[in-house]
């Protein structure tokens, strides 16, 4: 509990510090089958990700990738469409570049992940939630020094 529900209490709308300790799985939870993953990598300075949603005019899935630059705890990244290829086949899929995004955290626990795409006239924001548990800085006992008295 200390780790995870006092954590949220931390919460602030100034932006955080975007590091690999934000890494894992984040949701909207306002809504239902979407997800995001979120890689942060070299010192800090680049994002990858996938995104996991809906066609706006249908319930079929749809994954899109994103890659891009982390600058002044603000990642900007292009978003990507992915179609076609098979699994475990020599088909790759068709990669084209679907609009821009830009993510955003406000500690452990909540970020804002914002879009646009020009190629389907759509843009919006989704607020996320962490869903993976928090690591690195974000764990209270990961920021304890153990002394040679608190070993038994």
């Amino acid at each position: 509990m200390r780790e995870n529900i006092l954590l949220a209490f931390g919460e602030s709308d100034q932006r955080a510090a975007l590091t690999h300790d934000m890494n894992g799985s984040w949701y909207n939870p306002e809504t239902s089958g979407q997800g995001f993953n979120i890689e942060i990598l070299n010192n800090n300075s680049r994002i990858l990700g996938y995104w996991d949603t809906y066609e706006p005019s249908g319930g079929q899935q749809r994954w899109f990738t994103f890659q891009g630059d982390i600058v002044d705890n603000l990642a900007t990244f292009e978003i990507y469409s992915t179609s076609g290829g098979v699994f475990v086949d020599a088909q790759p899929p068709e990669v084209t570049v679907w609009g821009t995004g830009e993510l955003e955290v406000y500690g452990c626990q909540s970020g804002l992940f914002i879009y646009q795409s020009e190629a389907q006239e759509v843009s919006g924001e989704i607020p996320l939630t962490r869903l993976s548990a928090s690591t690195g800085a974000c764990v209270n006992t990961n920021n304890k020094t153990i002394l040679k008295t608190d070993i038994p």
